[in-house]
């Protein structure tokens, strides 16, 4: 687990914010409507059968039109009749889910408008419901004489799919229109007077929900005059006639399935009785939110390597966001999208991560391999702090005080230019990484941050390629008016800890312990012994194919109590029989 520095605190809270940002303003827009929507159709699937108004269907299906002898459309007598009948039955209201346009015979048209007149709710359509502010509406045979009548239109989305109804519009003289199913509630509740515009429908359930009858039966029963008895099933109901049969073709897609036109009016009516339209929050609150849920997430890909916080964060969505989404739903009606969350960790993580990424890139790209760079670029926890097996290479030039002396600095800096440049190239060129620069000195690490089992075998082939291009750099330098350049090198493998050291203000990659020690120790012993390259007998022996090494003996390391034996490599004196000479 990485810490967290007040700096990369704010960078997550910057960049929550921005993500929350960027997904409020998508779903205000209406950008993820389609996913938010689908979202919202789990929930009401699953929650099986809501809250029932005392609703009843009276259904005219293919057993209606069976017992009428497959008359179609349904005569107008009978549906008189019928209606005649279910309002003897004494409901609490009564509404009539057919639009009647055309007229037939005189005799027929005014014993419907009869039936009408007496405070049955009656549904025409309207045009123009997406394109504009106002619409125009499809007038009904007798419209101005029906007391009450609303449209009966709902709003299909872009998968055809049915989810919210309008409850008011403007018509084209500027009137205000009420639909369908809010014209039936107010002969419910008369005393109501303010209601939103347009509302989510909270479906009750799948097609069957609420109870129906055919109306195959009550026609006989009205046909014989029949008084209905004080206990029918219609009584202080709201009843809803309307066509089931396949030949209508009114039918609507719901969240609950397929469902008929006025099985979708008995929803939409159920729906204001029962004041279960689904809300949403505002926009800040859902910003709000967002914000919040963006920082939890940042903190956990930040402390967490990215899969291992992509796993907790989608694990506290599971647990917790989706949870306490449904229960707002359920409980209050309200619809807290928990698809956004899941956008704003995918989000919130891609941005962290790259951040990370862009850090460690900058950081390591121009001291290391791309090998090495692209391995520490798709793990960054490489540079966490770890104990490891490493070896460290010092060199540094011989003579630079009086060689600093004599340059003017405009001419030291560019000769510590090449110098750095040529010893960077070596290192990279064998794996290793440049870690620092110490004035003249360079110090460069093998096996980290990237393992390598070689680590040893590196570092002596890029001392012996710093020494084998020395002259040629020299000639170089010398072109330039520069002065030629010497320099020793120090290599011992051992141990060391490994990663980024600092402040919350300012890291760096650093390599620390004793192995650091004995290598710059070595490197400074060459003036003593005249040598280029001091290596260690630990370097020595995990060296696989051993270069000339002539042995120095015990040597005392100021600041050790126990001495090493030292190796002096790259002499130009006959070779022991295994790489050792006495």
């Amino acid at each position: 687990m990485r810490k967290l520095s007040g700096r990369r605190f704010v960078s997550i809270l910057l960049v929550s914010l921005l993500v929350s940002g960027l997904v409020t303003g998508a779903s205000t827009l209406g950008y993820l409507d389609s996913i938010q929507q689908k979202a919202l159709d789990f929930f009401i699937w699953w929650k099986g059968e809501g809250r029932m108004a005392e609703i009843v269907i009276v259904a005219i299906d293919e057993e209606t039109f069976a017992k009428m002898g497959n008359r179609q459309p349904l005569p107008r007598e009978a549906l008189a009749e019928l209606l005649n009948f279910l309002k003897a039955c004494g409901p609490r209201a009564l509404g009539l889910d057919i639009e009647i346009k055309a007229a037939t015979t005189e005799k027929a048209d005014r014993a419907l408008l009869n039936a009408l007149s007496s405070g049955i709710v009656v549904p025409f359509d309207v045009a123009g419901i997406r394109d504009s502010d106002r619409v125009s509406v499809s007038r009904l045979l007798h419209h101005d004489a029906l007391p009450q009548k609303g449209f009966a239109n709902t709003i299909l989305d872009s998968d055809g799919v049915v989810r919210s109804a309008p409850l008011r519009l403007e018509d084209e003289d500027g009137r205000q229109i009420e639909s369908f199913g809010m014209q039936l509630y107010r002969v419910v509740h008369p005393e109501v007077k303010n209601h939103p515009a347009r509302i989510r429908i909270d479906y009750a359930g799948p097609a069957g929900t609420f109870p129906t009858f055919s109306a195959a039966p009550l026609l006989q029963l009205a046909a014989q005059k029949i008084i209905p008895p004080s206990d029918n099933p219609f009584r202080g109901k709201i009843v809803l006639v309307g066509g089931t049969f396949r030949a209508s073709r009114d039918f609507v897609l719901t969240p609950k399935g397929v469902m008929s036109g006025v099985e979708a009016q008995a929803n939409i009516l159920n729906t204001l009785l029962t004041d279960s339209h689904i809300r949403t929050p505002h926009w800040s609150l859902n910003f709000a939110l967002q914000v919040l849920l963006s920082v939890l997430f940042g903190l956990l890909f930040f402390l967490f390597r990215y899969r291992t916080a992509l796993i907790l964060s989608f694990g506290l969505i599971i647990v917790a966001v989706i949870p306490a989404s449904y229960y707002l739903y359920l409980s209050w009606h309200y619809w807290v999208d928990f698809l956004i969350p899941i956008l704003a960790v995918k989000l919130t993580g891609t941005m962290i991560e790259r951040a990370e990424r862009r850090r460690v890139r900058s950081e390591f790209s121009s001291y290391v391999s791309k090998e090495i760079m692209q391995c520490v670029y798709d793990n960054a926890s490489l540079l966490n702090g770890q104990r490891t097996e490493v070896t460290v290479l010092f060199a540094d030039i011989r003579g630079f005080t009086t060689l600093s002396e004599s340059l003017p600095p405009e001419q030291l800096s560019a000769f510590l230019n090449e110098y750095y440049a040529y010893m960077t190239n070596a290192v990279v060129q064998h794996r290793g990484v440049v870690n620092k620069f110490i004035g003249d000195a360079v110090m460069a690490v093998y096996g980290v941050p990237v393992r390598c089992d070689d680590h040893a075998e590196a570092a002596v082939a890029t001392a012996q390629t710093v020494l084998d291009g020395l002259g040629s750099l020299g000639a170089q330098l010398q072109k330039r008016g520069l002065p030629e350049l010497a320099i020793g090198i120090g290599i011992h493998s051992g141990p060391v800890f490994a990663g980024n050291i600092g402040t919350a203000e300012r890291k760096e990659y650093a390599v620390v312990g004793d192995t650091v020690n004995i290598a710059s120790r070595l490197e400074g012993m060459n003036k003593q012994f005249g040598t280029t390259c001091l290596i260690t007998e630990r370097t020595l022996q995990a060296l696989h194919d051993c270069p000339p090494a002539q042995d120095m003996g015990e040597i005392a390391i100021r600041g050790r109590r126990q001495s090493l034996r030292v190796y002096a490599l790259f002499q130009k004196q006959e070779e022991s029989p295994c790489g050792h000479e006495s």
